[in-house]
């Protein structure tokens, strides 16, 4: 689903995180959260990557993700995007656009546009950064063709943290000695939010299997009933209540039995 991109560091291109023993993660914030971070040594160089999907209604229906660069050791370094469309993009301000004018990546001020290699580029300089906005799906003609700035980026960032602690802290506040364990947990339940379309628990996000199941929805609902997500839950399980698999008609209904004692 939506246009592939690639990312490449130093002078020779390399595959961002392709070899793993130079590969610092991927971590999540905060040790839960859902926003990636990990580091990459090329070269003399250490490259920062942090990555998030906006949680504004507006981006979050064309899945926006949010990426940032930067340069942890090194006198300087090198970052490119290679975006894989089917059709030929053109740079738009600082946006990507089609011929249709949908909107696939945003991009920071210095990112430079190869039209030949259909590639965004960037030099990093020890602090500083280089951000981008990926249209997961690409969005209409938007208002502006400003450049994004870091301090949105940052904005996006924070709104979604709020928005993440928020959701989690609903539930159950569960504390115990072992830090790892908290994270663990708040981890799992975040995970199991982000398959879950409106009232749907979905078996996974992004591909074929984007549908419900009653086996593993029925799981999942249980651990957020477990977990004190009780607003939540009920309406998922009435929408698992009408999944049906006609060839499995006995074992759906066993599981649907058996998701109604939970």
């Amino acid at each position: 689903m939506g246009v592939p991109i690639s990312f490449r560091v130093g002078p020779t291109d390399a595959v961002y995180g392709d070899d793993l023993a130079r590969l610092d993660g991927p971590w999540l914030a905060n040790g839960y959260l859902p926003i990636i971070e990990m580091s990459y040594r090329e070269g003399d160089a250490t490259y920062r990557q942090e990555a998030f999907v906006s949680v504004e209604p507006s981006m979050a229906n064309h899945g926006v993700l949010f990426v940032r660069f930067a340069l942890d050791a090194g006198r300087e370094g090198m970052v490119s995007a290679h975006v894989t469309a089917p059709e030929s993009l053109r740079l738009n301000g600082h946006q990507l656009c089609n011929d249709s004018h949908q909107v696939f990546v945003c991009a920071g001020s210095n990112w430079q546009w190869d039209p030949a290699r259909q590639t965004l580029a960037a030099t990093l300089a020890p602090g500083g950064e280089a951000v981008l906005a990926v249209f997961t799906d690409a969005a209409p003609k938007l208002a502006t063709t400003a450049s994004l700035s870091g301090n949105e980026y940052r904005n996006q960032r924070q709104r979604c943290v709020t928005t993440w602690q928020r959701l989690l802290g609903k539930g159950v506040n569960l504390d115990v000695p072992e830090t790892v364990v908290n994270n663990a947990w708040r981890a799992v339940l975040g995970a199991n939010f982000t398959v879950v379309t409106g009232n749907t628990v979905n078996y996974s996000a992004g591909n074929d299997y984007l549908k419900e199941y009653i086996t593993e929805g029925s799981r999942t609902v249980g651990a957020f009933m477990l977990f004190g997500f009780t607003d939540e839950s009920p309406p998922m399980l009435l929408s698992l209540l009408d999944h049906s698999i006609p060839e499995h008609i006995y074992a759906v209904t066993s599981w649907k039995m058996r998701a109604l004692t939970q």
